[in-house]
């Protein structure tokens, strides 16, 4: 036995390895995991923490504990799972936080939640918890059932209070949202159709109806600052090539002038300072860039809410679009270290690789470069919508301006630059970073 945790809560876990479960309508719950997915509502999260889970009970314990399979800890990036990704839960003793589990995979503590759903509602064969800021807001406020804010999320509280609200509602079918858990809502019902099929209402009323509000609307997304904070790597990486190159001690403050406006001018600049006459830009950046590309590994973090942020606008119906002036070996690179693209494609694949740019516009793409308007328009024209029906975010006063030049609103960062700086460049609206959660309501409703 022990004691483990899933990113959450800690919980303590009695399991046996064993093969893959062949449990009857397997199949029919990996098809449901697969759509939710899709859907965002089961994944990961940026800090690598996975959310959501599907379970089916397997009869032949008793009422109160009939075990079930349930979908395994750690499964929540892929996009399809396989058998391997499923245990079989034989028992939860709730009020101890203890599962006794077999299978390729351990059990998360989210099999408290379910164990708690199939304890109080005998008719109840499917489980499906899921995660949306939508969803979970709109059923906040239309006083969907819910269990109370300070019942935290894997405690005996929430088993409880769980237990309570289905009592309450009866049947053999509900949704509760866990008002202690941001952002969880579970269903369950006889069949893991119908508790898909619950889920699915939810989605099309509070997500996909988002859809009318932002149809012909995109969100163009800047890179460094706002999705990811390279500046430090991408200087040190410079500092070492002209270390290396050229002999001068460059300094990571040498390159603050030049934030923004692409690799080519962010090492001219510094050249052009300590009269470097043997810089040659093709080949000192493609140096800068092998450095990089090493000392990144492991290290390069998104932002703070960034992947949520994105996440969210797509869920939302905004189509979504990257303009970096950073060349694209660059940006493929940053946006492998944060999860933003599938290790092997930048958009996705036929596995089902989560695809979460319409466009991807890099600083080879356009001659001119922030503070002029050229890159976000050319995102605004691969992705068809106009630009006054588009926000730019940034974090840059180049990047600000560029994004006023090409009509177009802008949602400014407060990560780079100080609130001064960035007020005097004009933006429509100004958060501290991306994890603000009134962030993208101020675009559909701003």
């Amino acid at each position: 036995m022990a004691e483990v945790s899933d990113g959450y809560v800690k919980y303590t876990v009695e399991h046996t390895m064993a093969p893959p479960i062949d449990a009857p309508h397997w199949a029919l719950l990996n098809k449901a995991r697969t759509r939710l997915h899709r859907l965002g509502l089961v994944g990961v999260n940026s800090d690598g923490i996975g959310f959501g889970n599907l379970s089916i009970r397997v009869p032949g314990n008793g009422v109160l504990i009939d075990s079930f399979l349930i979908s395994g800890t750690a499964t929540g990036e892929a996009p399809v799972l396989g058998p391997d990704g499923y245990c079989r839960v034989h028992t939860c003793d709730i009020e101890k936080n203890h599962v006794v589990s077999t299978g390729p995979v351990h059990a998360s503590s989210e099999s408290m939640t379910h164990s708690a759903v199939y304890r109080s509602c005998p008719g109840a064969n499917c489980v499906i918890h899921i995660h949306s800021r939508v969803i979970f807001d709109g059923m906040i406020r239309d006083r969907y059932p819910a269990t109370p804010e300070n019942a935290a999320y894997g405690t005996p509280e929430i088993a409880a209070a769980i237990g309570e609200r289905i009592h309450e509602s009866g049947g053999s079918e509900g949704r509760i949202v866990m008002a202690g858990h941001d952002e969880g809502v579970i269903s369950y019902g006889p069949t893991v159709e119908k508790a898909f099929a619950l889920i699915q209402e939810l989605y099309d009323m509070y997500a996909a109806g988002m859809e009318a509000k932002t149809e012909g609307r995109a969100v163009i997304f800047d890179m460094d600052g706002v999705l990811t904070d390279s500046e430090w790597f991408i200087a040190e990486a410079a500092c070492l090539m002209f270390k290396e190159t050229h002999g001068i001690a460059a300094s990571h403050e040498d390159f603050l002038p030049f934030v923004g406006l692409g690799e080519n001018r962010f090492l001219g600049g510094v050249a052009e300072k300590y009269g470097i006459a043997e810089f040659e830009i093709e080949r000192d950046k493609a140096r800068t860039y092998a450095i990089y590309t090493e000392i990144v590994k492991g290290k390069l973090k998104p932002m703070p809410g960034a992947v949520e942020f994105v996440r969210r606008c797509r869920e939302m119906g905004f189509k979504t679009a990257l303009a970096t002036s950073t060349d694209y070996i660059k940006m493929m690179a940053n946006l492998r270290e944060i999860g933003l693209v599938p290790k092997d494609g930048p958009t996705g694949d036929s596995a089902g690789g989560e695809c979460f740019f319409d466009a991807m516009v890099n600083g080879l793409d356009v001659e001119r470069k922030k503070t002029f308007p050229d890159i976000f328009l050319e995102a605004a024209r691969r992705i068809s919508v106009a630009p006054e029906n588009c926000w730019v975010v940034e974090d840059a006063v180049g990047g600000v301006q560029a994004a006023k030049a090409a009509g177009m609103r802008c949602l400014a960062l407060l990560t780079t630059f100080s609130e001064t700086e960035i007020k005097n460049a004009g933006p429509d609206l100004i958060v501290r970073d991306l994890s603000c959660v009134d962030a993208v309501q101020h675009l559909i409703f701003g």
